[in-house]
């Protein structure tokens, strides 16, 4: 693909609601990386730039300090990669949150300066989308290990009949999606309105309280389960879910500490958690962090602190409390996997 196909279609993207991965590669300094872009209706593309989360990076561009750090090796996309969001910590494993991954002293920096303002910026990092050699979709990824894995392809079509889904309304992400020989899970993306999300989600719901909650790092986690001996971990793309011109919120005041009742989970599900809430500064709350999708429901009371944005929606201006760093912003978030058991 051209370099300007490659623009027009990171322009394409713009206000995708997908789990987008770019694959970027540094001519200058013969580095590559994967980039995990969720959710760009939040982060949209300004001045060919987008946003999300470094997964992998070549091993070239590890330094020598780093290396006994992060052992996790695999070849993505067809590219050699150390795993940046797990790190070693003595016997324990331990998960990076978007910051500390941002902060690595890698060798060269993937990422690039933002040429413009947003009151998005510190939630994920900024990369250039002249880097981007190819973007991989869910479905498109599906289609393609479906042609080339029998197997996975059976594993799929039962997966289907199980959740009563189309094969249309799957997807594929993780390391099976960028091409790994092997994957310790499949991350499997499903497609649909609130109302059909939901009830594939009270299905997962379902599984789990026959055969458990299978854990991560200590936690439950409602969005895993396991289907014929193999760990799946849903994921949910919200096709109704519309919030035009959030990217371009206006921040009102920061650091702001809160506590409000969840009044409406109807996007409870998005990748990007989003809720109707009770509160007299803001009506809803968004957590900037896919990990609490599916987590917190309707009747849950959420306290922390965060900072609230206007911004402008179907001609009304509307206030939203942006939490860009749950597991460090929300008081005792832990409880709300717990009470997924």
């Amino acid at each position: 693909m051209s370099d300007l196909d490659i623009l027009k279609k990171c322009r394409a993207l713009n206000d995708s609601n997908d789990i987008l991965y770019y694959l970027i590669h540094s001519r200058k300094y013969d580095t590559s990386a994967v980039i995990c872009a969720p959710c760009n209706y939040l982060f949209q593309n300004n001045e060919d730039q987008f946003f999300g989360t470094c997964l992998y990076v070549s091993e070239n561009n590890i330094r020598e300090e780093m290396r006994s750090d992060f052992p996790f090796r695999k070849t993505q996309c067809g590219i050699p990669m150390i795993k940046t969001t797990i790190r070693k910590d003595g016997v324990r494993n331990v998960s990076l949150d978007n910051r500390q991954i941002r902060e690595l002293p890698y060798r060269y920096r993937p990422d690039s300066i933002p040429r413009f303002h947003s009151s998005f910026l510190q939630s994920y990092t900024c990369f250039e989308c002249a880097d981007v050699i190819e973007i991989i979709d869910p479905r498109a990824a599906m289609i393609r290990l479906c042609c080339e894995d029998a197997d996975f392809r059976s594993y799929v079509a039962a997966l289907g009949k199980r959740f009563e889904v189309s094969p249309e309304q799957m997807g594929l992400a993780g390391s099976a999606a960028l091409g790994a020989e092997k994957s310790s899970d499949y991350d499997i993306v499903f497609y649909g309105n609130a109302e059909e999300l939901r009830r594939i989600h009270n299905t997962v719901i379902n599984i789990n309280q026959k055969q458990g909650v299978p854990q991560a790092y200590g936690l439950p986690l409602p969005f895993r389960f396991l289907f014929r001996e193999q760990l799946v971990d849903a994921f949910y793309v919200c096709e109704d879910f519309n919030r035009n011109n959030l990217h371009s919120a206006e921040m009102i005041c920061e650091n702001v500490s809160f506590r409000c009742r969840v009044t409406d989970d109807t996007y409870a599900l998005q990748m990007e958690p989003f809720f109707k809430v009770e509160n007299s500064d803001f009506s809803y709350v968004l957590l900037a962090e896919t990990f609490f999708h599916a987590t917190i429901r309707k009747g849950n009371v959420i306290e922390g602190c965060g900072d609230i944005l206007c911004w402008e929606h179907d001609g009304k201006k509307e206030s939203v409390m942006l939490c860009r760093e749950p597991f460090r912003q929300l008081k005792d978030y832990t409880r709300y996997y717990y009470q997924q058991e």
